[in-house]
């Protein structure tokens, strides 16, 4: 699923996804992004720096030419990118709400001129449990046995697939367990 803000359409942002991606790299969202790429046979900008995927700041970071001018880009965790400086954050963060509480998990793709960021869109993955699981899962809890799920996504984002899964209870962040480890 892609979504669009101001002047880009769907392609203008798989494409700025693409350039913000290593197609070496055997990471399954710049897999996703490069196969949507090829399906919708859009021109990816050569990327002249790149600062591959930082887990502690949840972003991928290239530089590319447009025009004569340099256009950073900046592809990651929609959560942390969309901060109120970025432009279109607003109607953004809604549709990461969106997004999230059916389940996929959410890039943003920004572009940035100058100090003038501006979301170009939003990218939401889907990884389908396995048909198998929700069943496997009332078959341990009948056994005794209690099922957690662990998942680097984000709270929405794990609720929505938790209850698919047919588990129920808290979900918690790293910072929850940090704060309250029982």
């Amino acid at each position: 699923y892609v979504t669009h803000y101001g002047t880009y359409d769907d392609a203008r942002v798989i494409s700025l996804a693409a350039a913000c991606s290593d197609i070496a790299d055997e990471d399954s969202i710049d897999q996703a992004i490069f196969q949507r790429a090829g399906e919708l046979d859009v021109a990816i900008p050569e990327h002249f720096k790149i600062l591959p995927f930082e887990s502690s700041t949840k972003r991928t970071q290239s530089e590319i030419k447009e025009n004569g001018a340099t256009v950073a880009i900046e592809k990651g965790l929609a959560d942390l990118l969309l901060t109120a400086d970025v432009a279109f954050s607003g109607p953004a963060l809604a549709d990461v709400a969106a997004l999230s509480g059916k389940g996929l998990r959410v890039i943003a793709v920004l572009a940035i001129r100058g100090n003038a960021k501006e979301c170009a869109g939003l990218i939401g993955l889907h990884d389908p449990i396995r048909p198998d699981a929700p069943a496997l899962i009332r078959e341990l809890n009948d056994l005794g046995v209690r099922v957690t799920m662990i998942t680097g996504d984000g709270r929405v984002t794990a609720q929505a697939v938790a209850s698919q899964l047919g588990l129920t209870g808290d979900v918690r962040t790293p910072a929850d367990l940090k704060n309250d480890p029982s």
